[in-house]
């Protein structure tokens, strides 16, 4: 029997580190891909937060990448409303 998630088959038998960066490299293209999600937080996501091994600051890089994405965009939205 085998347990599939996010269209990933979880019963690989290689190892925990493969089976690791494999799962949240796919995890990371579908969510890039999915209708409805969006692809530059899937694209900030999968460089800093799905990774294997996270670095210390993983999270405050993600937040600040996260908030420059939120800024470009309202920017932009003010520019097309002539605000």
């Amino acid at each position: 029997m085998w347990r599939e998630h996010w269209g990933i088959d979880m019963t690989d038998n290689e190892t925990q580190e493969g089976t690791t960066e494999e799962f949240l490299t796919a995890l990371g293209l579908r969510l890039g891909s999915e209708n409805g999600f969006d692809r530059d937080l899937a694209a900030v996501l999968q460089r800093y937060v799905l990774t294997p091994a996270p670095g210390e600051s993983a999270v405050t890089q993600a937040k600040d990448a996260i908030l420059k994405l939120a800024s470009d965009r309202a920017r932009s939205l003010t520019e097309k409303v002539g605000g």
